[in-house]
């Protein structure tokens, strides 16, 4: 059930938020990876295909925990290797003070939610709450993330402090195409 869901997420950001001790987090964006296009070869040619991420329903869990707050989509691309990777900048206009939430319906390597790390801090973020709803990673993996704690702004010397919050293990590891 939803509710379940959402209480479980909200319950989990407020304990993370105590344990790193942000008092006053009020998050001013909440930032998501889009879903994925890429062009696909079938037996009927050359096409495009879209994919959906989860995103925008986990969005409305977390409208719920910070109402008000405005969400915005950071725009995937492929490098040259296929791999998708979001965009390296905040899209023009976007004006953030110091909290973010990083927001992501699921992790499977972490590459995406790095990538969003790096945008906000770009942006001006000096706190960032990183919440996936489905966690694959691996117990290690989730705690090698969860140690990471605090980024430094080349630009400004200034830190930034991440807090990762990973309210669902998923029980079933990524793989992809060149593990299996």
């Amino acid at each position: 059930e939803s509710g379940q869901v959402y209480r479980r997420v909200r319950d989990e950001c407020m304990s993370r938020l105590d344990i790193a001790g942000w008092s006053g987090f009020t998050p001013t964006v909440i930032l998501y990876p889009s879903g994925i296009s890429r062009m696909v070869r079938n037996d009927e040619g050359i096409g495009s295909f879209h994919s959906e991420t989860g995103a925008a329903r986990f969005l409305e869990l977390l409208a719920k925990i910070w109402p008000g707050v405005p969400s915005t989509e950071i725009a995937r691309t492929f490098d040259p290797g296929g791999e998708a990777r979001c965009a390296a900048d905040a899209p023009t206009g976007i004006s953030l003070a110091r909290d973010v939430v990083v927001a992501d319906d699921g992790i499977w390597r972490g590459n995406t939610t790095r990538e969003l790390i790096q945008v906000a801090a770009r942006a001006g973020a000096r706190r960032i709450l990183v919440v996936t709803l489905l966690n694959r990673l691996s117990g290690k993996e989730a705690a090698n993330l969860e140690a990471q704690k605090v980024l430094r702004d080349t630009n400004t010397g200034e830190d930034i402090e991440v807090c990762y919050c990973l309210p669902m293990l998923f029980p079933v590891p990524y793989t992809s195409a060149s593990n299996s």
